[in-house]
């Protein structure tokens, strides 16, 4: 397995799941929102899209769309920052079923589609129990090539949100196309030995390693820095 890739080494699947594993707060949303950038300057037509946002102010859509100058849809949104389940028996509303968001996903018009998970891999979206990885199988299912990219950070319980979540998605027939890490600065040993561990953990590549405060940046800033980002030659030199 190699320790680390680029985009233009790999051959995207049309639909790609963007979602936290360990990585919580708008981290992952800044991360499919370089994502999205870098895409769109290869010649994609991304489209990027949340399933379900909880939220009392900015949510995961907002962040994506502020930081990528490029439009978010919600598909559902909820104003309480609670899991959706929660949120929405709270609020009075129904949650659509999982499945409609997968036939939602499988008809975009677009030649890539990032579908965000604000909530992770396997909180349930609606109140039968779907999940975002149930999304995916159901990509999978209708023929629709689907792959995930998992966002975490380096905390000591990095390693094991990993491999959890690999182990979820390979029982799903689910791959993961590669780990972004949030959070990145100047990094020591105990870091670096993450880093050499989460490709072995997640069965895919490193994809990027995203600096800490990124989800605080305007788009143009986001932009131009991204491609450093995703570009292992530069990963230990741009925080120092």
């Amino acid at each position: 397995m190699s320790v680390e890739t680029t985009l233009d080494e790999l051959a995207l699947p049309r639909v790609v799941l963007v979602t936290g594993a360990g990585a919580t707060g708008p981290e992952p949303a800044a991360a499919t929102a370089a994502l999205a950038v870098l895409l769109a300057d290869a010649g994609r037509d991304v489209g990027i899209a949340v399933p379900v946002v909880t939220a009392a102010g900015e949510g995961d859509a907002e962040v994506i769309t502020r930081l990528s100058g490029r439009s978010a849809q919600e598909w559902q949104r909820l104003h309480e920052a609670l899991p959706p389940v929660a949120a929405a028996e709270r609020s009075g509303v129904s949650l659509e079923p999982a499945v409609k968001h997968a036939l939602r996903a499988a008809g975009t018009e677009h030649d890539a589609l990032l579908l965000h998970g604000a909530h992770g891999l396997l909180v349930p979206l609606d109140a039968r129990g779907g999940t975002l990885a149930d999304v995916g199988t159901a990509l999978r299912y209708k023929g629709v090539s689907t792959g995930i990219v998992l966002v975490t950070d380096l905390a000591a319980t990095a390693l094991d949100h990993v491999a959890l979540a690999a182990e979820a998605l390979s029982r799903r027939d689910l791959p993961v196309v590669g780990v972004v890490v949030t959070g990145v600065g100047t990094e020591g040993a105990l870091e670096r030995a993450h880093l050499q561990s989460l490709p072995r953990l997640a069965g895919a590549p490193l994809l990027a390693l995203v600096p800490a405060g990124a989800a605080d940046l305007d788009a143009a800033t986001l932009s131009s820095q991204a491609p450093a980002w995703f570009s292992p030659d530069d990963w230990w030199t741009m925080s120092s």
